[in-house]
């Protein structure tokens, strides 16, 4: 995947006088064209992830509905590792509270995702290497 469009970036506190976004990806405060803040690129990020690892896109305000009373049902969203086992559930329930409706309910920044990302590829590898270890003893034990 290639990031080719950088017409829509924006200082942090913009408030933009219409609705821009690819609506697949698109955060609730940018269909509700309410201030967009480093949550929102955590949003967009969580949505990108969420499709990369599942082929399925999260439904958005904006492909839903887009008054005032509109909503997602985080509970009714599958999650990454329901759709793919192959997704750790660390990873999947990051994407998920990078998809939160409420900006305040998501990671505070892409700083704080980067961390949990890095601790989640630690334990990933981790759990690799005693499979890996597991089976070796196995085997040597079976011989």
């Amino acid at each position: 995947m290639k990031v080719i469009d950088f017409g829509q970036a924006c200082k942090a506190g913009t408030v933009k006088e219409r609705i821009q976004g690819t609506p697949d990806y698109i955060a609730p405060e940018q269909v509700k064209r309410e201030a967009v803040t480093v949550r929102t690129d955590v949003f967009n990020f969580g949505a990108t992830m969420y499709w990369g690892l599942t082929g399925k896109k999260i439904p958005t305000l904006f492909t839903i509905k887009q008054d005032e009373n509109s909503f997602i049902l985080h509970d009714k969203i599958e999650t990454p590792a329901d759709l793919n086992r192959e997704v750790p559930e660390p990873l999947s329930n990051l994407i998920m509270d990078c998809i939160k409706t409420a900006p305040l309910k998501r990671p505070e920044s892409m700083g704080v995702v980067a961390r949990r990302l890095e601790t989640i590829q630690h334990g990933v590898a981790k759990r690799a290497a005693d499979q890996a270890a597991a089976l070796k003893t196995k085997n040597h034990l079976a011989v």
